[in-house]
């Protein structure tokens, strides 16, 4: 108990490099001679100090995560730092963020995963370069997402998932996953405008809706739900 103590003194203690934890009595001075390296480096954490320390030198990690275990570790005497068993844990939401920007792509809102590339290229073209990335075309079925992703491309031209069928002839909207459109449809100003017999698209045209012909080149956009799990 008294050593437990002890080990949560030093714990909550950020002794400089000249001095070490001598619990109650807080940090002292210590012989120059004995020093230790940069204190281990621990995943995910903010990157150590540079050396050298003294012995008895507790260095207390930062971790912008989820911690784990004993956030320190101590310089010994014979020039090593004790075992750090702390761990800096990204899971759940930080995982799905971390790994979204590690690939390169860019966190929309608070559930999406986005790719943008300026290349530009046909409705199909556009689908097949998203799956390739084990991706889709986005279907935009709320305000939040939709207003969240205006952020990033603004009255900027991007292909969406969701394409006309005119069978029976009634021109009815629908996404990729086959499924209808719902209600959330945010059509620029006098859209949708195109002819009953040109295979249409959705794009993303002066922060609304647009429907163009699916043999035009505008850039894409490829969207991955963030699994939050």
């Amino acid at each position: 108990m008294f050593q437990a103590l002890l080990d949560n003194i030093c714990q909550t203690l950020s002794c400089d490099n000249k001095t070490m934890c001598k619990g109650y009595s807080g940090c002292v001075p210590v012989l120059e001679s004995k020093t230790c390296g940069s204190p281990p480096s621990v995943p995910n954490a903010e990157a150590s100090p540079a050396g050298p320390f003294p012995v008895g030198h507790t260095h207390n990690y930062t971790c912008n995560y989820t911690p784990r275990n004993e956030s320190y570790t101590t310089c010994q005497e014979d020039g090593k730092w004790s075992n750090a068993v702390f761990q800096c844990l990204i899971i759940g939401q930080n995982q799905s963020r971390a790994l979204c920007s590690s690939m390169g792509f860019t966190v929309v809102g608070t559930s999406w995963c986005y790719f943008f590339n300026d290349t530009t290229l046909t409705y199909d073209m556009a689908k097949a370069n998203c799956i390739d990335r084990g991706m889709e075309m986005p279907m935009i079925e709320s305000e939040s997402e939709w207003n969240a992703l205006l952020e990033h491309i603004d009255f900027k031209n991007y292909w969406i998932g969701g394409y006309a069928n005119d069978t029976g002839g009634v021109r009815e909207w629908f996404w990729e996953n086959h499924q209808k459109i719902g209600p959330f449809r945010p059509w620029a100003d006098g859209k949708p405008d195109n002819t009953m017999d040109t295979i249409s698209a959705i794009a993303s045209f002066q922060r609304g809706w647009d429907d163009i012909p699916t043999n035009w080149l505008i850039p894409l956009m490829c969207e991955k739900k963030i699994n939050f799990e």
